[in-house]
């Protein structure tokens, strides 16, 4: 089989393509090996990439493997599919060498040999214009959200420093919060702040103490509040800016729209983020390989008759595994099939963290379910439903109270 491996790097890309074939050893056991075939070196460019494909074509070689490089192998990886190549990407991960000789052409020719055999987890990445673009959109807002959290976090440090402690009346600094800082910093007084919003009107008292400490604040921390608070409002209106984007994109995906918002706890944005870094629910054949890809499964070590079960995979999509676990704290208070769920787990002695995960991995099964059959999310619990009469000559107390609590009766215990 004739495969080429590419080495990706920011400004130029190696290209090794191997005939790769089976041979057995003294034992009779087959081994795989590989023959040179051709070796090229082309820059990472759009002229370097029609080199690469005329290089590809003259070796008469079709399948293609790399390793994922960030924001370099996408550009490669695109240029060669819309060109007809059978490309497919790999987790650096998975290509790992404990020899300490490491050279371009030997990584090329490992990764080859382990894709070959299947050794490694090679997954195609989605070429649907309407994923990309979404993609791309919901990823720019994850970022302006994370960069509202970072100019938050120091708006509370400024105030730290002079002893403004916000927490004592506000847990996350909200509208009300930053309606107060505001006004701190402009000479407002307490009863022209309150008139701003009257919701501050209950927390009088605690707008009276901070405007106290307005003496200690000089012209640089004034300076320094303000232009914090201007960058805050720009990085808002660039957040709705974006989202007003996502719903308009996720017109073109109406129906999958619709049965993901069915699922209690998702919304239009958290939608949007799970289509777009599912990038395509036919990438995965089972309901397993979905909550894998989210990282909601744990570390598997099996030696001999032992196996152990560790922390959370790290080799996921991690923005997929926070959307849903975002998820499952919403669904948890809504969703009476998944309260009750993660209720069981909670009483068998998991902590919440831990009942939280098993949620989400249950929803990330249910929208592997729910995207292939196009059905929407069901609760399963019908009015006058009985579960099933368990025959037991003897049980336990334990399950006495498991029986009860089925049929609706309010169990003290």
């Amino acid at each position: 089989m004739r495969t080429c491996g590419l080495d990706v790097h920011k400004s130029f890309i190696v290209a090794y393509i191997f005939d790769v074939f089976f041979e057995k050893d003294d034992n009779g056991k087959p081994v795989v090996k590989a023959k040179d075939v051709a070796l090229g070196r082309f820059e990472r460019t759009w002229e370097g990439l029609d080199k690469l494909v005329e290089f590809l074509e003259k070796n008469e070689t079709k399948k293609v493997v790399m390793e994922s490089s960030g924001p370099y192998s996408y550009m490669v990886y695109m240029a060669l599919d819309n060109t007809g190549f059978d490309v497919w990407m790999a987790h650096p991960r998975d290509n790992k060498t404990n020899n300490q000789l490491k050279t371009d052409k030997r990584d090329a020719e490992r990764l080859v040999k382990r894709f070959v055999v299947g050794e490694i987890r090679a997954y195609k990445l989605p070429t649907d214009p309407k994923i990309i673009r979404l993609k791309r959109l919901t990823r720019f807002r994850m970022k302006m959200v994370s960069r509202l959290i970072s100019v938050k976090n120091e708006i509370r440090k400024t105030l730290d420093e002079v002893g403004i402690d916000l927490k004592k009346a506000f847990s996350t600094l909200g509208k009300g919060a930053i309606a107060i800082v505001s006004g701190l910093v402009r000479g407002l007084s307490v009863d022209a702040i309150i008139s701003s919003n009257q919701s501050l009107a209950k927390k009088r008292d605690v707008i009276d103490e901070i405007l106290k400490s307005r003496g200690k604040l000089d012209d640089a921390l004034i300076f320094e509040i303000k232009s914090l608070l201007r960058l805050l409002r720009e990085i808002e209106r660039q957040r709705e800016s974006t989202e007003k984007r996502i719903e308009n994109a996720l017109s073109d995906l109406e129906e999958e729209t619709k049965l993901l918002t069915t699922i209690p706890g998702v919304g239009l944005q958290s939608a949007a983020i799970i289509l777009a870094e599912i990038g395509g629910i036919s990438r995965f054949p089972s309901p397993k390989n979905l909550a894998s890809y989210a990282g909601l499964v744990p570390s598997v070590y099996q030696s001999g008759d032992e196996i152990v079960y560790g922390k959370l995979r790290k080799d996921c999509n991690r923005r997929l595994r926070y959307i849903l676990y975002q998820v499952a704290l919403k669904a948890i208070k809504y969703s009476p099939r998944l309260r009750k769920f993660y209720e069981r787990l909670r009483s068998r002695g998991k902590k919440h963290k831990q009942a939280v995960i098993a949620v989400a991995r249950k929803i990330a099964m249910a929208i592997w379910h729910i995207l292939t059959r196009r059905t929407p999310w069901s609760e399963n619990l019908k009015r006058g439903y009985v579960p099933r009469r368990r025959r037991f000559k003897r049980i336990t107390m334990k399950q006495a109270l498991k029986i009860l609590r089925e049929l609706g009766y309010e169990v003290l215990a």
